[in-house]
C-alpha cells in the first residue's frame, strides 16, 4: 500500500496519530496527481499539498484566499504556484483547464458548495475532481460552528429552510457531481477527525466522457 511520509504534520499532540493515519488512509486516492496539471482549493495547512508533491504533478497551483495568515506554506514549500485570491475571482479570468481539482476541507466554507462545484466543473472542466467531506448527519453541525450566535439560532430555528445551503455531505455531493456529468470512482471514509470530531470522507469523482 502507498505510504504518506507525513514528517509535515504539526498539529496538537492528541490529534497528530489520528491525522497521520487519516493521511495515511487516503494517501493512495491522491496518485491521480501523478504528472497532471493540479489545482488545489484552499491548501490550508498544507497537509494535501505535501501529497500532491509526493506524486510529483506536472504543475501545481494551490489558490488560498488569506496567504498571510497560511504564510507557512511558502516557507515550506517552493514549488507550487501560490496565488493569494478567492476562487471566485481567480476563475474571473481565463483560466485553461486542469487535469484534477482538489478541494480538502473547504466545502463548509461555502454558503453553497453546489455552486462551488458548479463553477469550477464549468470553468477549468478538471477530468478528475479530489473532495474532502463529511457524513450526512455532521455536514450541517460543521457549518454551524463557524457562523456567529445569532445566525446559529437563526439556522437552528429554521433548520428544514437553510440545510441545503450548508449540507455538503456525501450523498448530496455524490449528486450533485453527477449531474454535473462526473461518477465517483472511489472513496475513503475515516471514522475520527481531531478537529471537529467529525467522520471524514474523501471522494475521487471522474468526468464521464474521460472514459
Amino acid at each position: 500500500m502507498l505510504k504518506y511520509d507525513s514528517s509535515i504534520v504539526q498539529i496538537d499532540p492528541d490529534g497528530i496519530i489520528m491525522m497521520t493515519d487519516y493521511l495515511n488512509l487516503i494517501y493512495p486516492i491522491f496518485e491521480v496527481t501523478k504528472n497532471a496539471t493540479v489545482l488545489e482549493v484552499g491548501p490550508g495547512p498544507g497537509w494535501h499539498t505535501d501529497m500532491i508533491l509526493s506524486y510529483e504533478p506536472k504543475e501545481l497551483t494551490c489558490v488560498e484566499p488569506d496567504l498571510v495568515r497560511e504564510h507557512h506554506l511558502t516557507d515550506w514549500f517552493t514549488e507550487p504556484k501560490f496565488v493569494d485570491a478567492d476562487i471566485f475571482d481567480y476563475l474571473k479570468n481565463p483560466i485553461e483547464s486542469v487535469d484534477v481539482l482538489v478541494a480538502c476541507g473547504v466545502l463548509y466554507h461555502f454558503h453553497s458548495p453546489f455552486h462551488f462545484l458548479e463553477v469550477v466543473a464549468n470553468n477549468l472542466n478538471p477530468k478528475h475532481i479530489l473532495l474532502e467531506t463529511t457524513h450526512e448527519e455532521e455536514a450541517i453541525s460543521l457549518a454551524i460552528e463557524r457562523v456567529n450566535e445569532q445566525a446559529q439560532r437563526i439556522i437552528k430555528n429554521n433548520y428544514k429552510h437553510v440545510k441545503m445551503c450548508f449540507n455538503a455531505g456525501t450523498k448530496q455531493i455524490t449528486q450533485a457531481m453527477t449531474d454535473l456529468g462526473y461518477k465517483l470512482v472511489k472513496h475513503q471514509n475515516y471514522n475520527q477527525s481531531h478537529r471537529h470530531k467529525a467522520n471524514l470522507c474523501m471522494m475521487h469523482f471522474e468526468r464521464i466522457d474521460n472514459e
